[in-house]
């Protein structure tokens, strides 16, 4: 029977071979159709080994006033965090920031509700953090945790300038897919508040900063520092392609499919101020020089900023530029910005149809500091037209002509990879649940650790207490009103029974009034002496014990500190001599 079973499976193993290889009209053979088989599905899965690739979509929101549609449009990618199951947020990539902002569920400002949120307390790898990376914990001691916050400033040349306020959290993060080599812990903003501009008009949830080290708080917070190239393979550097509806990020290196032709290299200029920026010789237009500065013959800067939808100019050189387009309202000139480069110079060209949208001319006027009067922010426009590289350990930039034969379209994480996916609502309902259940727990400890810092705050009071009556006594001489601090300290004993050391034997004493001190050679302690040594007019205190005899008080002090008992009768201070009964 168990033969005739095996019989039956070889058979049926046989017989879907061969139909898999009469298939094919090409393979002579079985291992044939399982190499195919075998070529076909390492072809389809590996695009191109190393490269961690973002397909990117480009979004608009809102037009503001007359501005054009093209004014509020930006190119957003898929972000997932947390664990175990992820969260979904659509965040544009921006290469003149450095840190990652997201909006909070604790955010409750307009421009939060207005977007997804990210649900810190529906994540279990989420951790609070401090500025420096280190994770926020209850001190010994404290009733509260301390922690860090940050206020983030956002400038937009397209919508405005403006401010995010936020805790700073630790969490996994995920770019392109949910492979290892494409995730990383990464400090973050959870925004708690935002201001209406520029975050309203945004289309996108949140800002993934791809500037360099410089612009983030610390390595903790640096998407380039966190996400380790030895995981895959990955080079120091990323490459961005932008189409007419979709583009592509691509982590670790470049993508040469993107590329029409050889990247010419320029150097990053003063890369210790963390933006991807580069000298610029001349701005020209058609076959006029503008001057791109305040100084006319002095060289301008150009940052690259993936986040800006047109280019910005300094006020000064948008009119002069302006008035040359505005001879040609659908035309033009071609603009062009000669660069500096290791060979020489590079020129980079925008044509008519580079820098206009429905006749509209993408330039816009900036109003930045002092110091950034000579900077040109170079957004979209440019980015379209060339494929740019940028090398964070060399720390230099490629251009080159990008290929749009194939404008990809962007895809969903969520319908590309097999990963559970909360929305904002789903997250936000998760993490009431769990808090609900946390803070029953932590409201149990919490209770438990303020009764514990009460009891030890009250035995630190008494300690202290204790130490300064110990210091009081240590310190006493034998005058009257010291007797009641003897008296707090046999009190004390007690009641408590705290023992102190001290001079309790001064409770044996009774000082006598000075009409009432006899002659000084009644005290059989110095027989006067004490008194021939004191100044003129002077006279010494005099006291009493229980059994009747009176000394110096200073004399039987002395006398006491060494044995507790009169002098004259040897009784014990503190007993009373009995009187005979008659």
């Amino acid at each position: 029977m168990k033969d005739g079973w095996v019989a039956r499976l070889c058979m049926v193993a046989v017989t879907w071979l061969l139909s898999a290889a009469q298939e094919q009209d090409d393979a002579s053979s079985l291992l044939a159709v399982v190499l195919q088989n075998r070529s076909k599905v390492m072809k389809a899965t590996q695009e191109k080994p190393g490269l961690i690739l973002v397909k990117l979509t480009r979004k608009f929101g809102q037009p503001q006033g007359t501005a054009g549609a093209w004014r509020s449009s930006a190119y957003v990618g898929d972000l997932l965090i947390g664990s175990p199951q992820m969260q979904q947020l659509q965040v544009s990539f921006d290469t003149a920031s450095g840190q990652v902002i997201l909006p909070s569920s604790r955010c409750h400002s307009a421009a939060c509700k207005e977007h997804r949120r990210f649900a810190p307390g529906a994540s279990a790898s989420a951790r609070e953090i401090n500025a420096d990376g280190s994770e926020v914990r209850l001190q010994p001691g404290a009733l509260s945790i301390k922690r860090d916050a940050i206020t983030v400033g956002v400038s937009s040349i397209d919508h405005g300038s403006g401010h995010a306020y936020g805790d700073l959290i630790m969490d996994q993060v995920c770019l392109g897919g949910v492979a290892p080599q494409q995730c990383a812990d990464l400090g973050l903003v959870a925004v708690t508040n935002m201001s209406d501009v520029p975050f309203r008009a945004m289309v996108q949830d949140g800002i993934v900063g791809l500037g360099m080290e410089q612009l983030a708080a610390n390595p903790t917070f640096h998407t380039l520092s966190r996400v380790d190239p030895a995981k895959a393979n990955l080079s120091k550097s990323f490459s961005f392609y932008l189409g007419a509806e979709h583009g592509e990020l691509a982590l670790g290196g470049l993508n040469p499919g993107r590329l029409s032709g050889a990247l010419n290299w320029v150097p990053v200029l003063r890369p210790e101020e963390g933006y991807w920026q580069f000298s610029i010789r001349s701005l020209r237009v058609g076959n006029r020089t503008l001057a791109c500065s305040a100084n006319a013959t002095a060289p301008c800067r150009g940052i690259l900023d993936t986040s800006a939808a047109g280019v910005g100019l300094p006020p000064a050189v948008h009119s002069s530029l302006m008035a040359v387009l505005s001879q040609a309202p659908c035309a033009g000139p071609g603009v062009s910005l000669e660069v500096e480069s290791a060979r020489g110079s590079v020129e980079l060209q925008l044509d008519a149809q580079d820098y206009r949208q429905n006749c509209e001319a993408m330039f816009i006027p900036t109003e930045l500091p002092e110091a950034f009067q000579d900077v040109l922010i170079l957004g979209q426009p440019l980015l379209r037209k060339y494929y740019t590289s940028f090398d964070w350990e060399t720390r230099r930039l490629g251009f080159g002509l990008a290929s749009h034969a194939q404008d990809a379209g962007g895809s969903s994480i969520e319908a590309s990879y097999p990963v559970a996916v909360l929305n904002t609502r789903q997250a936000e309902e998760l993490e009431a649940q769990i808090g609900k259940e946390h803070w029953r727990a932590r409201a149990s400890r919490l209770a438990e650790a303020n009764m514990l810092a009460v009891v030890l705050l009250q035995v630190l009071i008494l300690q202290v207490l204790v130490i300064l009556i110990f210091l009081v006594f240590s310190r006493q001489d034998l005058l009257n009103g010291r007797l009641p601090l003897v008296w707090l300290r046999a009190g004390l004993q007690r009641w408590f029974g705290l023992k102190i050391p001290g001079k309790a034997w001064l409770l044996a004493m009774q000082s006598l009034p000075l009409d009432e001190a006899p002659e000084a050679s009644e005290c059989v302690v110095c027989l006067g002496v004490r008194e021939e040594e004191m100044q003129p007019g002077s006279r010494p205190c005099w006291c009493k014990l229980r059994c009747g005899h009176v000394f110096h008080q200073d004399c039987i002090g002395e006398w006491l500190v060494k044995v507790q008992s009169c002098p004259v009768c040897r009784s014990h201070i503190f007993k009373r001599e009995e009187k005979a009964s008659p």
